[in-house]
């Protein structure tokens, strides 16, 4: 399976891999749809139903990320199409991905913030990991508020 975000972890142990996972978003029949404005959504009923059968796979939060990711990267792709949307790009925190137009270190600044504060609610909240969810969370900074 493509790894949209390769980092080298410093851990002890080697993390949960996807190696022999085959699932890309492209190939998920009718996952990314095209509405009047012409912006790329995601069905992600359909995406959960192709991504069940991984349910148990030691590495389902990175498999969502990925899928995150692989959204992310369409959007990115459409917007950056449109001469008046700026220069996007995907970004990568602790519990957070960034599409942004910003630029690195304002992205990096951001994240950081994010992870953050993320970090101080999941402290405050307390949830399950089925409240949670799977995989990092999606931010999206549009470069202005006619971008579409």
């Amino acid at each position: 399976m493509f790894n949209f975000f390769k980092k080298k972890l410093s851990s002890s142990s080697p993390p949960a891999s996807l190696q022999g996972v085959e699932l890309y978003l492209k190939d998920i029949p009718d996952a990314v749809e095209r509405v009047s404005d012409d912006m790329p959504r995601v069905n992600w009923t359909k995406v959960w139903n192709a991504v069940a059968p991984y349910a148990d796979h030691p590495a389902i939060d990175l498999l969502w990320t990925e899928m995150a990711a692989q959204w992310l990267g369409v959007l990115r792709r459409h917007l950056n199409e449109d001469e008046d949307g700026g220069s996007y790009r995907l970004y990568e925190g602790k519990r957070l991905l960034l599409l942004s137009a910003a630029d690195s270190q304002d992205a990096t600044a951001l994240l950081k913030i994010g992870d953050t504060a993320y970090q101080r609610l999941e402290e405050l909240v307390q949830r399950t990991p089925q409240e949670r969810g799977l995989g990092k969370h999606a931010v999206i900074v549009l470069a202005n508020q006619d971008t579409n």
